[in-house]
């Protein structure tokens, strides 16, 4: 085995995954794991944005500039209102996952 201290083994007596039984330890490297977080980060960045892009096509416009036609606005709308308070927490998940990126 090389460099031990990068190295994770995973021991299974049988994994039962619809087709498929491994019987015999499988060995993961700590950069399968590291390229697997990535993937994982990316892939509910990409999700994110496209629920982002989705709103914005329905509202022709970005989340500050519908933000701020909501806080002007003289009566509200109950539709507009639910899809800002879904569109918030998209968008700040977005902002937060967007600054961890160069971390990954």
């Amino acid at each position: 085995m090389t460099n031990r201290a990068n190295r994770l083994i995973l021991f299974s007596t049988v994994i039962n995954m619809q087709t498929a039984k491994i019987n015999e330890p499988v060995e993961i490297t700590r950069k399968d794991i590291e390229n697997y977080v990535k993937m994982k980060f990316y892939t509910e960045l990409t999700l994110i944005k496209e629920k982002l892009a989705l709103f914005e096509k329905k509202y022709n416009c970005d989340f500050p500039q519908f933000e701020k036609s909501i806080n002007e606005a003289e009566k509200e709308d109950f539709e507009r209102w639910d899809d800002y308070m879904e569109w918030k927490a998209f968008y700040n998940k977005y902002k937060r996952l967007e600054e961890k990126a160069d971390s990954i």
